[in-house]
């Protein structure tokens, strides 16, 4: 893989696969917290700024970009699967 291509994928993972990873995580919080309404939406964001700049990090410290996007693909399904057992646990 050439080096333009690897920051390329580094890229698109660390700004829209690491945003969409971080969203689904906090909506994933605000689903799963037993917390008041306002609780649940606060854990939610500030789990959101948490894991995208671990993600944007990680996107340039994983030494293959074939391994990123590995871990980053599982983690996502598995928060959306969370998501909708969320909404039909609610």
């Amino acid at each position: 893989m050439t080096a333009r291509r690897a920051l390329i994928m580094r890229l698109i993972a660390a700004i829209p696969v690491g945003y969409t990873v971080s969203a689904l995580a906090g909506t994933c919080l605000c689903l799963w917290l037993p917390f008041s309404r306002a609780d649940k939406a606060i854990a939610g964001v500030l789990a959101g700024l948490i894991v995208w700049p671990v993600i944007f990090i990680a996107s340039f410290g994983i030494r293959d970009a074939r391994r990123l996007v590995t871990l980053l693909l599982p983690l996502g399904l598995l928060m959306a699967a969370l998501i909708i057992a969320g909404f039909r646990r609610a």
